[in-house]
């Protein structure tokens, strides 16, 4: 079969034949329709990722659109190495029917976008209906992702903190903190949201900024009976927080991280992948694209390091 090849780390991938993989138990065999290039499969192919391949070649992609043996059509993900989306066929351990009002290309942007806000919204705070959600680092496509997410899955209010804030009165959130304030009315905003009950927070900045907040709910106590479930799910600036072990005694505060490590099963992905391709339907979400043919991998691997995020880059196989 023809697939995009990654020789070595750090090159760019080629067109080259591979051989077609033979199905380990628990996995289907999908005939591939189309993949994007992510930030995540570039970071792979540098070698800057945990999930860089430990042996050379291996085909690139981690999930994508296609077809089982059966005519069925689907969204895959979960792909054993050396194996990979950007081929002819894939293995995969996780399959979500797709609705026929979805196309392929908005199937395998919007999937992969919506599933980052879903996994920390859905998955790890558990958000119930309406439950409060403050998501700091909205401005970023995943915090305006996350932001839309927590509305569809029922949040009562959504509060957008951020650094630029005619966009975060653009997402029509219920509240907004302006990220750029000094520490002590930074403090006061957090306290002032946290004062009329904030159940979860979905944190894609990590740092200073996440000291102040957990201080700020620790000094409030407008909770709800299951408490502060905050979610850190990136981090702008690398490196340790200072957390106050008060901080944790005096407010119903759990905090946890969503990552590679913390993934639900096969089964409990592809009920959500569902659930986000039927919001899709039901035309919940944009796509915006640029279609490249696996012929042309190079052009389409140098266009998705050099496009915005905003805008995916989806490799057309078959």
């Amino acid at each position: 079969m023809l697939a995009a090849v990654l020789h070595r780390l750090g090159d760019v991938p080629r067109l080259d034949a591979f051989a077609e993989p033979a199905l380990a138990p628990g996995e289907v065999r999908v005939r591939v329709a189309a993949a994007t290039i992510k930030p995540l499969d570039v970071a792979i192919a540098r070698g800057h990722h945990h999930r860089s391949p430990l042996v050379l070649p291996a085909i690139c992609g981690t999930d994508g659109v296609g077809y089982l043996d059966t005519g069925e059509r689907v969204y895959f993900t979960g792909v054993r190495a050396p194996y990979g989306a950007m081929a002819t066929f894939a293995p995969a351990q996780c399959v979500a029917m797709i609705p026929d009002d979805v196309d392929n290309v908005t199937a395998a942007v919007v999937v992969d976008r919506a599933l980052m806000a879903w996994l920390p919204l859905r998955w790890r705070a558990r958000v119930q209906p309406g439950e409060t959600v403050l998501v700091v680092g909205a401005t970023g496509l995943l915090g305006r992702m996350t932001v839309q997410a927590a509305r569809l899955l029922g949040a009562g209010r959504v509060i957008a903190a951020g650094r630029k804030t005619s966009e975060l009165e653009a997402l029509g959130a219920d509240g907004v903190i302006d990220l750029r304030l000094p520490p002590t009315q930074l403090h006061a905003a957090f306290a002032s949201h946290a004062a009329g009950g904030i159940d979860v927070v979905i944190d894609f900045i990590w740092g200073p900024i996440s000291e102040v907040l957990i201080a700020a709910l620790s000094m409030t106590s407008g909770h709800g009976e299951r408490g502060v479930r905050i979610v850190s799910t990136g981090e702008v600036t690398e490196g340790p927080i200072e957390l106050a072990g008060a901080h944790l005694r005096d407010a119903p505060v759990l905090l946890m991280g969503n990552g590679p490590g913390n993934r639900p099963s096969p089964r409990e992905l592809e009920a959500m992948i569902e659930e986000i391709l039927g919001h899709a339907a039901g035309g919940a979400f944009r796509a915006d694209a640029e279609l490249l043919l696996l012929a042309d991998i190079a052009q389409a691997w140098e266009r998705a390091r050099a496009c915005e995020k905003a805008r995916a880059v989806v490799v057309r196989v078959g």
